[in-house]
């Protein structure tokens, strides 16, 4: 089954475009029919390389998904046609295919949360592992409710933290920034005529004239080495999962 973009009509006339799954274009027309929808035009999807400014959807992209679905399935509307009324309300975008996927791969027979399963970037194991739990109860709604609630949750501690941090960061970097201007070009300037008026130098003095020499001689590696040091570290924790467990578990020791 491959996935087909398209451009379609509605009832009103107004253009619309998606993504949909489906054996062939027929299949697509049929299934656009089936949501009173007329097929212009279908390509298939080409599979896209390297980084794309669409790839990621936001945290408050999946905070409305799950209030939008969560108020159409709690009023009674089926889930297959809020997921595709949910899609028609979008902009063109990642949200938007995934979605339309979705839907087309519950319209094929899969449930809801296998078809989360082929977008783990978007929905994680978590969520859909509540979206699961919440079929089998009957109680998604309920179950969507309280994942918007805990996102909402999640996105206002972030954003609180960042408010937070914002301005200590912001005094750090200034810091850092005038403290390297004065060891790498102003200690320099002056070391000579403190030389030069003779005499033993007070300890301090000697060491300030060593680390300006040090970062002088050596500043590229005394930047660069932690930046690089830094992106290592990320590649690990991101490529092995041992290594991130570990590091979790130091990070709750902490905390």
């Amino acid at each position: 089954m491959a996935c087909y973009r398209y451009t379609a009509v509605d009832a009103e006339g107004r253009r619309l475009k998606g993504c949909a799954d489906a054996d062939n274009i027929d299949m697509l027309d049929a299934r656009l029919s089936q949501r009173r929808l007329t097929l212009i035009r279908a390509w298939p999807q080409r599979k896209k390389s390297g980084f794309s400014l669409n790839r990621k959807v936001g945290r408050r992209e999946l905070i409305h998904f799950c209030f939008q679905m969560e108020q159409m399935i709690s009023a009674g509307v089926g889930l297959l046609e809020a997921l595709q009324d949910f899609a028609e309300t979008l902009d063109s975008g990642r949200l938007r295919d995934v979605v339309t996927n979705v839907a087309g791969k519950i319209e094929a027979g899969a449930t809801f949360s296998e078809a989360l399963t082929d977008f783990p970037d978007v929905f994680p194991q978590l969520f859909v592992n509540l979206i699961r739990a919440g079929e089998q109860s009957g109680e998604l709604g309920q179950v969507l409710g309280h994942l918007t609630e805990s996102l909402k949750w999640q996105d206002e501690m972030i954003s609180r933290t960042k408010k937070a941090l914002a301005y200590p960061l912001f005094v750090s970097v200034v810091v850092l920034a005038v403290v390297t201007f004065m060891m790498i070009y102003v200690v320099p300037q002056i070391t000579g005529f403190i030389v030069s008026m003779g005499g033993e130098l007070p300890w301090h003095t000697r060491l300030l004239i060593t680390v300006s020499q040090l970062m002088t001689d050596w500043w590229p590696w005394l930047f660069g080495g932690p930046a690089v040091a830094i992106l290592v570290w990320g590649m690990i924790l991101k490529r092995n999962r041992q290594v991130r467990l570990w590091f979790d578990g130091i990070k709750l020791r902490v905390w």
